[in-house]
């Protein structure tokens, strides 16, 4: 996973990176994107979106484009609902008996 592209936005208070990844077999999920984007950037992981992702078929490029905010509340006021809700990890499902 390398960075192609980073933008300062101040406007909307966030970095913008776009990354290229080589997925060879199958193609990573958006939160196997987010924790080598935190890693790369070194960021804290809740301040951490990934936008998109996207790959052409046949190939074992990928591109994911990621945002970095300055705190938490800009990130809840400009990332779409939908956004938010890729994001996130999926719930563990608890056993009820």
């Amino acid at each position: 996973m390398k960075a192609v592209k980073e933008f300062d936005n101040k406007l909307l208070k966030r970095k913008e990176v776009e990354f290229e990844v080589d997925s060879k077999g199958t193609t990573l999920s958006r939160l196997d994107i987010k924790k080598e984007a935190v890693k790369a950037l070194k960021a804290d992981e809740n301040l951490v979106v990934v936008d998109s992702v996207s790959s052409r078929f046949g190939s074992t490029q990928t591109q994911a484009r990621v945002y970095v905010y300055e705190d938490e509340a800009t990130l809840n006021r400009l990332t779409p609902k939908h956004v938010a809700k890729r994001n996130e990890a999926p719930a563990t499902e608890e056993a009820s008996e």
